[in-house]
């Protein structure tokens, strides 16, 4: 399937519309990842924050006519998202282990609480 180039051109439009927001956020990413740069996590933030920068000036440029920054900016979102997802189900993860290992815990505790 064939996209047309006017809605090639309002796809762009719409993005180029998002792009302040888009670099809110990396801005926000970027200043949450210095804060915790001591960590793995912090450096991991401060390069999701450079990733939406980036995709945000590409979305500019994009609107321009620059089928390039197009592409650049839709491969930075993509990472971005790809990333996010990944350290989300992480994320999901380590609290199911957590909860379990709690749950066994208190199951322990309750155990020698009711045998003594």
């Amino acid at each position: 399937m064939a996209f047309s180039e006017e809605k090639v051109k309002r796809a762009i439009l719409k993005l180029e519309q998002s792009a302040g927001w888009i670099k809110f956020l990396g801005v926000v990413q970027l200043i949450y990842g210095i804060i915790t740069a001591i960590t793995i996590v912090g450096i991991l933030w401060i390069w999701l924050g450079l990733v939406l920068i980036k995709a945000a000036n590409n979305l500019r440029m994009a609107k321009e006519g620059d089928e390039e920054a197009f592409v650049e900016a839709s491969s930075n979102l993509s990472t971005f998202f790809t990333v996010l997802g990944i350290v989300g189900l992480i994320g999901l993860i380590i609290g199911i282990v957590g909860v379990v290992i709690w749950l066994i815990f208190a199951g322990y505790i309750m155990s020698q609480g009711m045998a003594g």
